[in-house]
C-alpha cells in the first residue's frame, strides 16, 4: 500500500512540475477604442508590443455629431498622436465628438399653450 501511495504522490508531483514548465506567457498589448453611446463601433486592436505605434482606425460615425479625434483620457484633455505616440501598456482611447446643436420651434397654428404650461430647457449631450 505504501508503494502505491508513494508512486501516486510521485506521479502527481511530476505532472504538477511539468504543467508549470509549459505555462503560456502572453506579454502582448491591446488597444480598446471607446466611441460612446450611439456611435459606430471600432474594433479592439490586439497583439501589439511595448514601443509599437497604434494603427489608425477608420473614423467612427454618429448621428449626434462629427468625430474630432482620439484621446488618451476620459476627460478628453490629451490627444493621441498616431504618428509619434507609442504603447507602454494596454490602453483605452476615447472618441471626442463635436455634437450638433438643434433648435426646436413649435408652430401652434393659431392655438395657444395651456395656462399651466411651463417651458423647461434642459441642456442635453450624448
Amino acid at each position: 500500500m505504501k508503494k502505491i501511495l508513494s508512486m501516486f504522490i510521485i506521479i502527481v508531483t511530476s505532472l504538477a512540475i511539468v504543467s508549470c514548465a509549459n505555462s503560456i506567457e502572453d506579454n502582448t498589448l491591446s488597444v480598446v477604442f471607446y466611441t460612446g453611446p450611439g456611435a459606430s463601433k471600432v474594433d479592439t486592436v490586439f497583439d501589439l508590443n511595448v514601443g509599437d505605434k497604434i494603427p489608425q482606425p477608420k473614423e467612427p460615425t454618429s448621428l449626434a455629431g462629427d468625430f474630432v479625434a482620439w484621446y488618451k483620457d476620459v476627460n478628453l484633455s490629451e490627444e493621441w498622436d498616431f504618428e509619434n505616440d507609442t504603447l507602454s501598456k494596454s490602453i483605452t482611447l476615447y472618441a471626442k465628438w463635436d455634437y450638433y446643436n438643434f433648435k426646436i420651434t413649435y408652430d401652434l397654428r393659431g392655438g395657444e399653450w395651456p395656462s399651466n404650461f411651463k417651458v423647461i430647457i434642459i441642456p442635453f449631450s450624448i
